[in-house]
C-alpha cells in the first residue's frame, strides 16, 4: 500500500500487470484495488478477471458496479449472485435464498437446480409451481433415483414406521416403549457451555465431513441429507419428508451402534490406522460446578491456617 500511494503521489504509472498480480497473490486486495483504479480501466479489466478467476465473485461485482462496467462483464452479476444463492443453499437457508433471487428467472432455475442436487425435491415442486417453470419433472425423477444411492435413508435403516408423539397418551406407549428397548438412538439438541474454565458439555465427533453425517459416512459408507434441516418445523403436520428426516437422525445412531460393538470384536485383527476409535462422554456441568467450588474451598483453607499462625 505504501508503494501504490508514492505512485500514485508522483504520478507514476510504468509498473503494469506484474505488479497488480504480486498484490493479489500477496493478498494484498485493498492496494490493488486502489492501483487498478489508478491505473484506469484496462487495469481495472484485469483485475475483475483475476478475482473471478479465483473465485472472488463478490469483490468482482463490486468494482463492476463502483466503475460502470457492467457491460464489459455482464456474466459477473450472475455469477455473484449464483455464488451466494449457493452458499446459501449449503446451509439449507432456502427461503432467504428464494428472497435473494427476487423473481429473476435465471436465478430461480438455478435455485432449482441447486435444491435437485441436494435432493429437495419438494422444494423443487414448489419453486416449479410458484415461478411456472417447465423442463424439471424427467430431470427431477432422474436425481431422486440418483440420491437414493448417495444418502441414506429409513428403508435401508429397517424403519418400517414412523410415530409421531403429539399427545400425552401417545408420550406414554412411547415411554413404555423406549423402556422395554436395549438400544436406543436420541438425537438431542445440546446447549453449548460459555462458563468460563468449565468444560464443554458436548463433544463434537471431529473429523473433516463434520458432526453426524460425517460420521454416519465414515461408519455406514454413505452420509445423511441434511437440506431439510431448516424447513418450516412449526407447521403443522408435518411433511412425511421432515418425519423421515427427524427420524433418521435417531435411527443412524442405532446402526452406528451395532456397527461399532461388531467392529471392536474384529479390531485385533486391524492395523492401529484403520482402528475406530470410539468415545463415549457425558459431562454433567453442575458435577463440574460443584466440584470446582469444592477444590476452591480446599485451596482457601490452607492459605486461612497460615494466616492464624502468622497472627
Amino acid at each position: 500500500m505504501t508503494a501504490v500511494n508514492l505512485l500514485e503521489h508522483f504520478s507514476i504509472r510504468q509498473s503494469g500487470e506484474s505488479f497488480l498480480v504480486k498484490m493479489i497473490e500477496k493478498k494484498q486486495f485493498r492496494a490493488a484495488e486502489k492501483w487498478a483504479t489508478f491505473m484506469g480501466k484496462p487495469m481495472l479489466s484485469m483485475l475483475i478477471r483475476e478475482y473471478v478467476g479465483r473465485n472472488k465473485l463478490k469483490s468482482a461485482y463490486l468494482i463492476v458496479k463502483k466503475n460502470n462496467l457492467q457491460q464489459e462483464f455482464p456474466d459477473v452479476h450472475h455469477k455473484y449472485k449464483e455464488s451466494a444463492l449457493k452458499k446459501l443453499a449449503e446451509k439449507a437457508c432456502w427461503d432467504v435464498a428464494e428472497a435473494k433471487a427476487n423473481g429473476d428467472r435465471q436465478l430461480v432455475e438455478y435455485l432449482v437446480y441447486l435444491a435437485m442436487e441436494a435432493g429437495y425435491l419438494e422444494k423443487v415442486d414448489e419453486l416449479c409451481n410458484r415461478y411456472c417453470l417447465e423442463g424439471f419433472p424427467k430431470a427431477q425423477e432422474h436425481e431422486a433415483n440418483f440420491l437414493q444411492h448417495c444418502f441414506l435413508n429409513l428403508n435401508e435403516l429397517g424403519v418400517e414406521d414412523i410415530i409421531w408423539v403429539d399427545e400425552l397418551n401417545g408420550l406414554g406407549k412411547a415411554t413404555c416403549h423406549i423402556e422395554g428397548s436395549k438400544v436406543v438412538g436420541l438425537d438431542c439438541e445440546w446447549k453449548p457451555n460459555y462458563v468460563k474454565g468449565s468444560k464443554p458439555n458436548k463433544n463434537m465427533f471431529k473429523d473433516p465431513r463434520g458432526g453426524l453425517s460425517g460420521l454416519a459416512e465414515k461408519i455406514l459408507g454413505a452420509s445423511l441429507n441434511k437440506t431439510r434441516r431448516n424447513s418450516n418445523w412449526e407447521q403443522r403436520p408435518l411433511s412425511q419428508n421432515q418425519l423421515e428426516y427427524a427420524a433418521l437422525d435417531a435411527a443412524v445412531l442405532i446402526q452406528i451402534f451395532y456397527r461399532v460393538c461388531d467392529h471392536s470384536h474384529t479390531a485385533d485383527a486391524l492395523d492401529e490406522h484403520n482402528k475406530i476409535e470410539w468415545k463415549s462422554y457425558i459431562v454433567s456441568h453442575m458435577d463440574n460446578l460443584r466440584k470446582s467450588r469444592k477444590e476452591s474451598r480446599l485451596r482457601k483453607e490452607p492459605e486461612l491456617e497460615v494466616k492464624d499462625n502468622e497472627a
